[in-house]
């Protein structure tokens, strides 16, 4: 399963890591992993599909296009999602 394309205010190689990383989890069944820049727990497309609705916290992967939660800093999270 391969998340989204948008991951906007981040690197081209960032982009790949995060890409990487979702990937193995997903390979490996997980609900997530650790984002290789911030390190946060992220969750992936799978698990969030499986979850069947959004938490409104405003996930990397989110499938409902929701994204209403803060980000660190405070500041609104746009339909492309966070980074």
């Amino acid at each position: 399963m391969t998340p989204h394309s948008g991951l906007p205010g981040i690197t081209p190689s960032q982009r790949t890591a995060v890409l990487d990383a979702h990937c193995i989890a997903e390979e490996a069944g997980v609900p997530g992993y650790t984002d290789p820049s911030s390190g946060l727990f992220v969750l992936t497309t799978t698990y969030l599909r499986q979850r069947g609705s959004c938490c409104g916290n405003g996930c990397r992967h989110c499938l409902h296009g929701v994204r209403v939660a803060p980000t660190s800093v405070g500041q609104a999270i746009g339909p492309g999602g966070w980074a």
